[in-house]
């Protein structure tokens, strides 16, 4: 799963939240000096993507696209995973989805100091662009995966992927859906506010 998830699938804790959100940037060991909510979230980050990566829908989604993407296969499909996200969201409640994401961008900025060091320099972009709100659309997407594929250098270009979202759409979101059953089932901690498949 990617940005958007990691912050839907988070305890009613704005610190931990933040801590999933930036999992992708602490590596290896979680080191003194974190804030202890932070690596909270940044565990269940990683609980999050163990139980993503092993999940037979996810891997099933991968397989449809990795003859074109080969490793980058898995990037894309958690990309994916956020638009089908986003839009579903976007679809049953808008405000929500503007609610929740303004929500993430105004605690990510009033506790940027204790923030994941690698991560502090992502949260501006990510805010000025607004990614999270991007997801939801194609050209969004498709606009999110242009900096992603200028970050690496163009080796391989993962805007392209949207293509590939857009001619297999159904059966990506039957695998979405199947999937998000799955994953909220052991993860959702808001199951009132639940994003209906």
């Amino acid at each position: 799963m990617n940005f958007l998830a990691h912050t839907y699938l988070s305890p009613e804790n704005n610190i931990i939240m933040l801590g999933n959100l930036s999992g992708d940037f602490v590596k290896g060991r979680i080191i003194n000096g974190i804030h202890k909510d932070i690596i909270s979230g940044v565990k269940l980050h990683r609980e999050i993507d163990t139980f993503t990566d092993s999940h037979e829908k996810f891997k099933n989604a991968k397989r449809i696209i990795s003859p074109y993407f080969n490793h980058y296969s898995g990037v894309l499909i958690d990309m994916f995973f956020d638009y089908f996200l986003a839009k579903k969201w976007n679809e049953q409640n808008p405000l929500q989805l503007k609610a929740h994401i303004e929500g993430v961008y105004k605690s990510g900025m009033a506790n940027y100091l204790i923030l994941p060091e690698k991560f502090k320099p992502v949260l501006p972009n990510m805010i000025k662009y607004d990614w999270l709100s991007m997801y939801s659309t194609h050209n969004g997407l498709k606009d999110i995966l242009r900096q992603m594929t200028n970050r690496i250098n163009n080796k391989v270009l993962l805007h392209e992927g949207v293509d590939l979202l857009i001619e297999h759409e159904v059966q990506l979101e039957d695998l979405f859906n199947e999937f998000w059953i799955s994953i909220t089932s052991v993860f959702d901690t808001f199951p009132e506010k639940k994003i209906r498949v």
